[in-house]
């Protein structure tokens, strides 16, 4: 067998892989389901058939909205999460360290993808439940995922070979102290040698006119685990923590934001806040995007020498 794991290939339809997953999720939704109604029948309580049912139900809703949906975009980012994947130049045997891995979704991409390959996510929120029904949906052994504090992971020195960050940067770190203490404990798990692989939109990757308005959305916003990054704080609390920047490359998304007339609820479903009209009708553009959603973003690999 050859020892390099053959990276899946996106044809000109990037959401082919999520195509395959989506009928899985289905799959196992409509098999769920059943057990579901006779449970409701004879009256019984089984909580984690319920519990999985509710975590599928999510999934599917966004399964089923079709490729036009928000859900369909956010599971294949354009393949944005198997690029990232690529540009780690994984190795059969070697062991990954999905940070802040969220619902799973790159893991779970890449699990399939490489399937010699070992992925290890850690999430401190209720998406970790998530995740984990995923990969037990999809039947992924490469896969596992921990409830644990990225500050301060319980794993040994120099335990992976690589470390990814798929969109999660700014889920954990507020600021470019917090990045840098990340860093730090990241390089401490990173074997010498291993790369680091950091997609993530930072302030300067939307329009000048919209940045301002992000920045007070935050302000305004419930969601106060959340933040929006400066690259020139990332780009040194990278290199302050010891990481040796390889490459940086800035990605365009073309499918992202919303027209400027839907601006207000978009902006508003994100952010669970009210976005005053009058914010809206100060920008000079005809579409808005939001950190999850953005126009582009920024592939960083750096490497701990």
């Amino acid at each position: 067998m050859n020892d390099i794991s053959k990276p899946f290939r996106l044809t000109a339809n990037p959401y082919e892989i999520v195509k395959v997953l989506s009928r899985v999720i289905l799959d196992r939704f409509r098999a769920v389901s059943g057990v579901v109604r006779k449970l409701r029948e004879s009256g019984v309580f089984d909580e984690a058939v319920f519990s999985e049912y509710s975590r599928l139900l999510k999934a599917v809703e966004w399964v089923r909205e079709g490729e036009d949906g928000v859900g369909w975009r956010y599971f294949a980012m354009e393949g944005g999460r198997l690029l990232l994947a690529e540009k780690l130049r994984l190795r059969s045997g070697m062991r990954v360290l999905d940070v802040g891995s969220g619902d799973g979704w790159f893991s779970i991409q890449a699990g399939f993808t490489y399937p010699n390959v070992e992925f290890h996510g850690v999430e401190l929120s209720e998406e970790f439940a998530e995740a984990k029904e995923y990969a037990k949906v999809f039947g992924l052994a490469n896969t596992s995922f921990y409830y644990f504090n990225a500050f301060n992971m319980p794993f040994p020195d120099r335990c992976f070979d690589r470390v990814a960050m798929f969109f999660s940067l700014a889920n954990i770190a507020l600021n470019r102290e917090s990045a840098q203490r990340l860093f730090i404990e990241c390089r401490r798990v990173l074997k010498d040698g291993g790369l680091i692989g950091i997609s993530e939109p930072f302030l300067e990757d939307f329009p000048k006119e919209l940045r301002g308005l992000l920045v007070r959305l935050y302000r305004l916003s419930r969601e106060s685990c959340e933040s929006i990054l400066r690259f020139k704080d990332v780009e040194e609390a990278l290199t302050e923590a010891g990481f040796r920047i390889l490459e940086v490359n800035v990605i365009t998304l073309h499918t992202t934001g919303s027209p400027i007339h839907r601006a207000k609820r978009y902006l508003e479903d994100y952010y669970g806040c009210e976005v005053p009209v009058k914010l809206i009708d100060r920008l000079k553009v005809d579409r808005v995007w939001v950190r999850d959603d953005p126009p582009q973003y920024r592939l960083i690999v750096a490497a701990n020498p």
